[in-house]
């Protein structure tokens, strides 16, 4: 088996499956290519099956799977939520080139905002009604949250 940051290779041919060595061996539904992308962290194992025999590998630690998030001291602050108009984004880590990004439930970019202060006001009066996502990235990582505009 080869590891390559998230994603783990098995290194023979023929038949697969991927386990999830943390849920008692529980089988990774879909989970049969030669090689298995980690969607979370935690240790996952394959059995490979070649001519009628099958061997499973040792379980292998994957790690850093999700985005690199701001600490929690080092958090965002988002109010009002819910909002009608504006609300208000608020961290010590919103600095120089620190950048706001505000998407919908589908992913899309509705408004990006640039920021050189630990405040920035966000004006989301042409926003239909709905759930969007808040994420705040800066030099030290980002962090998402949600906000409901009513």
């Amino acid at each position: 088996m080869i590891q390559n940051g998230i994603t783990l290779q098995a290194i023979s041919s023929t038949t697969y499956q991927w386990f999830n060595c943390d849920n008692n061996f529980a089988v990774i539904n879909g989970a049969t290519n030669q090689t298995y992308t980690a969607t979370a962290n935690g240790n996952y194992a394959v059995a490979i099956t070649q001519n009628g025999c099958t061997d499973t590998s040792a379980c292998y630690t994957i790690t850093g799977v999700g985005i690199n998030e701001i600490n929690a001291a080092n958090d965002f602050t988002l109010y009002p939520n819910p909002t009608t108009v504006e609300f208000t984004v608020y961290s010590e880590q919103l600095t120089v080139n620190s950048t706001i990004v505000i998407t919908n439930t589908l992913g899309e970019v509705m408004q990006t905002v640039h920021s050189n202060s630990q405040s920035s006001i966000i004006n989301c009066q042409l926003l239909p009604a709905g759930i969007y996502f808040v994420q705040v990235v800066t030099d030290k990582g980002s962090v998402v949250k949600k906000v409901v505009k009513q």
